[in-house]
């Protein structure tokens, strides 16, 4: 079981065939992903690529790194599994019940119990490896590569615990009892290790070359990994699912990158997160007050995926059922809900590699975040109480009291309120008008299905937008012509350009009241590509503030007016020859692009 339920792969499905035939069954880690298969196909990829491959360490050594991390990190999920995982390798019972309770007394090898020692304080602290770690592993025969390796295993171990942990999965086999977490680690303890990985620069690596799409560069972390190509083709491989699953936007999961990395004390990641958050049309104070909000006591209802991915990172013991009825309230689609949650893991994951490789940052961090970073490694407790909106800023606030009062009948008044702005939101998006009223119904059946968990976080208008755009994106999906709503192609090419600059004989605004006109403004709006097409609607047409806009649609106020000037311009030149004078005619009032 899940918060989200269990998906069902099927009994033959080829992505699940590798668990099958190895283990029996499927995890239920895995299973409850099934909404977005990709993603859990690049994530078995990394699974073999780091455990399940004999390179430097063995198997068996990295299956007990598994066990280990998952030990420190106090993860049931984790822990249960690796304990079944273990017993199928041969180990015997006793010497797992050992590794779990004090590997240091698990009559293994020297040089694996040192390793496994080591894993053991790295994964409780997530602290940088120290020159004392790289003599005591060097000392007991271990390469660089071999503690890399090592590295990598304790990333993929915070990177599936954190899913478990996002998801609520419920552990495959009987939870294992888990050492005091009280007990102490012996061990050395010392500043970070002098640089043990070098990062390659070389500009002509195709495989790294794929990171830059993503990043704009070649992130140090992933660039010190150049020598287990194995690994660093799985990292782009899942990189690469999540970026181009269309259920959160691109600027969705690198804001909720930049959450994991604060919460995770991740300098070196906040800082790249800041540059590509900036390219991509968020200004310095929108950053600064995602990171505020991050770092306060209080979470802000406008980033909801962001404190969730850095409560996740930060304070996964009070996640719970209630993070993902938020996530539901607020319209997110279960396929939503899985990316945020492997995205924030993601983040996980790399704050993991980056303290072991203990990469330096390519450029020093802005002076706001890195007071914000410090006040955030200072925090000791965190409360998490939802700012809700003030009734009386939402019109709708009665109507939605009655119906979660039971009153099923003002559910009718909110229909008959915001149908038309629904509806014309769902026909900017389909381009079709028996579509769109489909699609309207289902908006209000989810709508009214969870309105009793909708928490004020913003207003019934802009929540009940998000569901409708929600709706009509998947609709959208399931096209073979999907264009993305989020991230259009056309918002990296050249500002759009009329070829046309003419004047209009009369305003526009004048002549659409006009039956006769009526048609040929629509026609050439719904002529637009879907993603200038809905904002030009929902601000234009139905009168929408520019903020209420953006945020139905998960873009923010800047990718909205842009969108909305390319939408007019494109509008303009498509009605210019309906609008334009005759001949030699003088215009009644020029229009100016």
């Amino acid at each position: 079981m899940s918060y989200l339920g269990v998906g069902d792969p099927g009994l033959h499905s080829p992505l699940f065939s590798r668990f099958r035939e190895t283990f029996g069954f499927v995890p239920a880690l895995f299973r409850a992903q099934a909404v977005a298969p990709a993603i859990v196909e690049a994530e078995i990829g990394l699974l073999e690529a780091v455990v399940h491959s004999n390179t430097t360490l063995s198997r068996m050594q990295k299956e007990s790194i598994l066990l280990v991390a998952a030990t420190s990190q106090r993860n049931d999920y984790l822990v249960a599994g690796q304990y079944q995982s273990m017993q199928m390798l041969g180990i015997p019972e006793h010497q797992v019940d050992a590794i779990i309770a004090d590997c240091s007394n698990a009559d293994l090898k020297p040089a694996t119990a040192t390793l496994l020692e080591f894993t053991a304080r790295f994964s409780r602290g997530i602290h940088a490896v120290s020159n004392a770690d790289v003599q005591r592993l060097s000392e007991m025969g271990l390469s660089a590569e071999a503690i890399q390796e090592a590295i990598a295993a304790c990333a993929i171990a915070r990177f599936l615990g954190c899913i478990a942990i996002g998801l609520g999965v419920a552990p495959d086999f009987s939870p294992r009892a888990l050492p005091d977490a009280s007990a102490s680690i012996a061990g050395p303890v010392d500043s970070a290790a002098d640089a043990l990985f070098t990062a390659d620069r070389n500009d002509d690596n195709p495989l790294l070359a794929g990171f830059r799409t993503h990043f704009g560069c070649v992130p140090g972390w992933f660039s010190a990994q150049h020598q287990a190509p194995h690994i660093l083709t799985a990292e782009l491989r899942l990189l690469d699912a999540i970026f181009r699953s269309g259920g959160l936007n691109g600027m969705q999961k690198h804001s909720i990158l930049f959450a994991a990395f604060l919460a995770g004390g991740n300098a070196c990641g906040l800082s790249l997160q800041d540059s590509v958050l900036r390219s991509r049309g968020r200004t310095e104070s929108e950053i600064d007050r995602l990171a505020s909000s991050l770092t306060a006591t209080e979470d802000d209802s406008g980033f909801l995926l962001e404190n969730f991915a850095a409560r996740l990172i930060r304070d996964a013991a009070r996640l719970g059922r209630e993070q993902v009825e938020a996530f539901e309230a607020e319209g997110l689609r279960e396929e939503q809900i899985v990316e945020a949650v492997v995205t924030a893991s993601l983040g996980a994951y790399v704050n993991v590699l980056q303290s072991g490789l203990n990469i330096r940052a390519g450029s020093p961090l802005r002076p706001v975040l890195q007071a914000l970073l410090e006040n955030k490694l200072n925090l000791v407790g965190v409360t998490h109480r939802p700012t809700l909106i003030e009734p009386e800023s939402d019109a709708d606030s009665v109507e939605v009291d009655r119906v979660q009062n039971g009153d099923i009948d003002a559910f009718e008044i909110l229909v008959e309120r915001h149908g038309r702005r629904v509806y014309r939101t769902l026909i900017g998006l389909l381009g079709n008008a028996d579509e769109a009223r489909d699609a309207m119904q289902d908006t209000f059946l989810k709508a009214f299905q969870h309105i009793g968990g909708f928490q004020r976080r913003s207003k019934f208008s802009t929540w009940l937008l998000s569901i409708g755009t929600n709706t009509g994106v998947q609709r959208l999906r399931e096209r073979r012509d999907f264009e993305a709503i989020d991230e259009s192609p056309a918002e990296s090419s050249d500002f759009f350009r009329p070829r046309q600059i003419r004047a209009w004989a009369d305003d526009p605004e004048k002549l659409y009241s006009q039956a006769e006109m009526r048609a040929v403004v629509e026609k050439g709006i719904m002529s637009l590509p879907s993603s200038y097409r809905v904002v030009l609607m929902l601000r234009d047409i139905e009168q929408l503030p520019i903020e209420d806009v953006a945020s139905g649609l998960g873009l923010t106020i800047s990718a909205a007016k842009s969108r909305l000037l390319r939408g007019r311009l494109m509008l303009r030149e498509a009605l210019s020859p309906h609008f334009a004078p005759a001949e030699g005619s003088t215009p009644a009032k020029q229009v100016h692009a």
